[in-house]
C-alpha cells in the first residue's frame, strides 16, 4: 500500500511533519528542497534519482540552459542525492556539472561518438560513498558495443551504467541509465528488451537500478518488458509519493502533468519515498522534465 499525498494535503501538519523527516518542506502551493545532511541517512538508504535536464539549446529562449544551470545546481546540491542518472546532458554541460558539484564523481560519453559529441546519459554519484568496479556504455542498437541508430530510432540511444561497491555496507550496486528513442516504438520495445538481457548477464545477484527518460507510458510494451522482469517500478513500489503523476512538464507552468516517462526501477530495494519534484523558480522549471527523486533501501537478495 502507498500514500498518496496531494498538494492540499501537504499543507496540513501532519504532512509537513512527514516532509520534514524526508528533508522536503511545502509552503502553500510552492515546495523548497532543504538542505539533507549526509549523516541522515542510514547506511541502508540509498537517495537515487533520474533527472532530464534538458539539452543546451539556443531556441529554448527564456528557458535555455543558462539561465537554469545555476538552479539546476542548488537544487540537486540541497537534495543530496547519492546517485542520480541524467539525460540530455550535452558536452559542454557535463563539463560545468561535473565543475560545480564538489563530491561528485561522474560516468558518461557522448552519444554520437563514444567520446564527446551528443547527448550523454551521464552517472553522477557520491564518490565518498561508492567505489567504481566496473563501467561502461553501450548502444540501443544490434551492434551495441560501437556508435549506432537501432531499429526505427530517430538517433544514436545509449544505455551508461556503473557497477559501484557502497563502502558503507560492502554491497555491489549495478546502475544502468538511459533515455529511449522519441519516435521509434520498435526502437523502444527493442531497447527495453536488449537492457534487460544486459541485466541479466552482468547483474544476477547484485542490487540493481534503472533509471532514465524512456519516452513510454506504462500501458506500453516497453514498460512491461521491463516490469515483467524482477525490477520494479519506483512509483508503485512507493511507501510514500509526493508531486505530480506525470514527469514531463514542457516547460508548461499550467500543465495537468499526467505523462510519466520517467522512470527509476529497482530491484533488491523497498521503496520508502518517491518523489516527482516540481519544485519552480522566478516561475519558471528546473528542466521540461521533473526530476523523480526516490529514497531505497536495501533489502536482501
Amino acid at each position: 500500500m502507498y500514500t498518496l499525498l496531494t498538494y492540499s494535503t501537504l499543507r496540513k501538519g501532519l504532512a509537513v511533519v512527514l516532509l520534514a523527516v524526508f528533508g522536503l518542506l511545502q509552503c502553500a502551493s510552492e515546495k523548497r528542497a532543504v538542505d539533507v545532511m549526509y549523516d541522515t541517512f542510514t547506511r541502508d538508504q540509498l537517495k537515487a534519482a533520474t533527472f532530464n535536464i534538458r539539452l543546451d539549446y539556443a531556441g529554448d529562449g527564456a528557458n535555455n540552459w543558462h539561465k537554469r544551470k545555476e538552479a539546476v545546481v542548488s537544487f540537486l546540491k540541497s537534495e543530496a542525492l547519492h546517485i542520480v542518472g541524467m539525460q540530455e546532458v550535452l558536452d559542454n554541460q557535463f563539463q560545468f556539472l561535473k565543475d560545480n558539484l564538489p563530491g561528485y564523481q561522474a560516468i558518461g560519453v557522448g552519444r554520437e561518438d563514444g567520446a564527446t559529441k551528443g547527448e550523454y546519459s551521464p552517472i553522477f554519484f557520491r564518490e565518498d560513498v561508492f567505489a567504481v568496479v566496473d563501467s561502461g556504455t553501450f548502444w540501443l542498437s544490434t551492434t551495441p558495443e560501437e556508435p549506432s541508430v537501432g531499429w526505427d530510432a530517430a538517433l544514436e540511444r545509449i544505455c551508461t551504467y556503473a557497477v559501484l561497491r557502497d563502502e558503507r555496507n560492502g554491497r555491489e550496486v549495478h546502475f544502468y541509465n538511459t533515455h529511449f528513442d522519441h519516435v521509434g516504438e520498435d526502437a523502444r520495445v527493442n531497447s527495453a528488451a536488449l537492457i534487460m538481457d544486459s541485466i541479466a548477464a552482468k547483474s544476477v545477484g547484485h542490487w540493481v537500478i534503472l533509471s532514465g527518460d524512456f519516452n513510454v507510458e506504462p500501458s506500453t510494451v516497453a514498460y512491461k518488458t521491463i516490469v515483467q522482469t524482477d525490477l520494479q517500478d519506483s512509483y508503485e513500489q512507493a511507501t510514500v509519493r509526493l508531486g505530480p503523476v506525470g514527469t514531463f512538464n514542457g516547460f508548461n507552468p499550467d500543465g495537468n502533468y499526467s505523462r510519466r516517462i520517467d522512470y527509476v526501477f529497482s530491484r533488491g530495494f523497498s521503496v520508502e519515498l518517491y518523489e516527482a519534484n516540481n519544485l519552480s523558480y522566478n516561475d519558471n522549471f528546473l528542466s521540461d522534465h521533473f526530476p523523480v527523486i526516490t529514497l531505497l533501501e536495501y533489502m536482501p537478495i
